[in-house]
Protein backbone atom coordinates (compact mmCIF):
# COMPACT_ATOMS: atom_id res chain seq x y z
CA UNK A 1 0.00 0.00 0.00
CA UNK A 2 1.72 3.40 -0.99
CA UNK A 3 2.51 5.95 2.02
CA UNK A 4 -0.29 8.37 2.79
CA UNK A 5 -2.56 7.56 0.57
CA UNK A 6 -4.06 10.86 -0.51
CA UNK A 7 -4.08 11.46 3.25
CA UNK A 8 -2.72 14.63 4.62
CA UNK A 9 -0.14 12.46 7.12
CA UNK A 10 -0.42 15.15 10.50
CA UNK A 11 -4.27 15.32 10.75
CA UNK A 12 -5.21 12.13 8.21
CA UNK A 13 -8.50 13.75 7.08
CA UNK A 14 -9.02 11.78 3.73
CA UNK A 15 -9.18 13.51 0.43
CA UNK A 16 -6.81 16.17 1.58
CA UNK A 17 -2.73 16.39 1.04
CA UNK A 18 0.20 17.46 2.96
CA UNK A 19 1.25 20.88 1.63
CA UNK A 20 4.19 20.90 -0.39
CA UNK A 21 7.53 21.39 1.39
CA UNK A 22 8.68 25.33 1.59
CA UNK A 23 5.60 26.94 0.57
CA UNK A 24 4.24 29.54 2.65
CA UNK A 25 0.45 29.24 2.75
CA UNK A 26 0.29 32.99 4.14
CA UNK A 27 1.86 34.33 0.42
CA UNK A 28 -0.59 32.48 -1.47
CA UNK A 29 -2.96 34.61 0.27
CA UNK A 30 -2.47 38.49 -0.07
CA UNK A 31 0.24 40.86 1.18
CA UNK A 32 -1.47 41.22 4.85
CA UNK A 33 -2.83 37.34 5.59
CA UNK A 34 -0.07 37.42 7.87
CA UNK A 35 -0.52 40.67 9.60
CA UNK A 36 -4.50 39.84 9.76
CA UNK A 37 -3.58 36.54 11.33
CA UNK A 38 -1.32 38.25 13.74
CA UNK A 39 -3.71 40.94 14.57
CA UNK A 40 -6.21 37.52 15.36
CA UNK A 41 -3.41 36.02 18.01
CA UNK A 42 -2.93 39.40 19.76
CA UNK A 43 -6.83 39.80 20.11
CA UNK A 44 -7.42 36.74 20.87
CA UNK A 45 -4.54 36.81 23.77
CA UNK A 46 -5.40 40.35 24.64
CA UNK A 47 -9.16 38.92 25.43
CA UNK A 48 -8.28 35.85 27.62
CA UNK A 49 -5.76 38.34 29.59
CA UNK A 50 -8.44 40.60 30.71
CA UNK A 51 -11.21 37.44 31.07
CA UNK A 52 -8.53 36.05 33.48
CA UNK A 53 -7.72 39.64 34.77
CA UNK A 54 -12.55 39.99 35.98
CA UNK A 55 -12.39 36.32 36.57
CA UNK A 56 -9.95 37.12 39.37
CA UNK A 57 -11.70 40.19 40.37
CA UNK A 58 -15.24 37.77 40.49
CA UNK A 59 -13.63 35.51 43.18
CA UNK A 60 -11.83 38.17 44.89
CA UNK A 61 -15.47 39.55 45.29
CA UNK A 62 -16.69 36.48 46.37
CA UNK A 63 -14.43 36.00 49.36
CA UNK A 64 -14.79 39.50 50.45
CA UNK A 65 -18.23 38.84 50.40
CA UNK A 66 -18.11 35.93 52.03
CA UNK A 67 -15.91 37.46 54.63
CA UNK A 68 -17.92 40.01 55.39
CA UNK A 69 -20.78 38.08 55.77
CA UNK A 70 -19.55 35.65 57.98
CA UNK A 71 -17.86 38.41 60.02
CA UNK A 72 -21.17 40.23 60.47
CA UNK A 73 -19.12 43.43 59.33
CA UNK A 74 -21.37 46.57 57.81
CA UNK A 75 -22.75 47.42 54.96
CA UNK A 76 -20.27 49.11 53.54
CA UNK A 77 -17.89 45.77 53.46
CA UNK A 78 -20.41 44.37 51.86
CA UNK A 79 -21.33 47.05 49.34
CA UNK A 80 -17.87 47.16 48.38
CA UNK A 81 -17.52 43.27 47.76
CA UNK A 82 -20.66 43.31 45.80
CA UNK A 83 -19.20 45.96 43.53
CA UNK A 84 -16.18 43.73 43.39
CA UNK A 85 -18.36 40.85 41.83
CA UNK A 86 -20.23 43.35 39.60
CA UNK A 87 -16.79 45.44 38.12
CA UNK A 88 -15.46 41.83 37.86
CA UNK A 89 -18.96 40.90 35.43
CA UNK A 90 -18.21 43.72 33.85
CA UNK A 91 -14.71 43.83 32.93
CA UNK A 92 -15.63 39.84 31.14
CA UNK A 93 -17.99 41.07 29.66
CA UNK A 94 -15.86 43.54 27.59
CA UNK A 95 -13.12 41.14 27.22
CA UNK A 96 -15.64 38.58 25.56
CA UNK A 97 -17.18 41.36 23.48
CA UNK A 98 -13.15 42.31 22.66
CA UNK A 99 -12.84 38.85 21.34
CA UNK A 100 -15.75 39.11 18.82
CA UNK A 101 -14.17 42.31 17.00
CA UNK A 102 -14.15 42.04 13.37
CA UNK A 103 -11.04 42.19 11.39
CA UNK A 104 -12.14 41.69 8.25
CA UNK A 105 -12.27 45.21 7.11
CA UNK A 106 -8.25 45.02 7.01
CA UNK A 107 -6.84 45.43 3.46
CA UNK A 108 -6.59 42.30 1.88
Amino acid sequence: MARGGGRDEMNGRPGERAAAPGRDHAATMGPYASEDKLLNQIIKLVSGCVSFLGGFLVVWGAVSLGLAIREQQGGAQIASAISTIAGGAIIIAASVYFGMLDTSWLPA
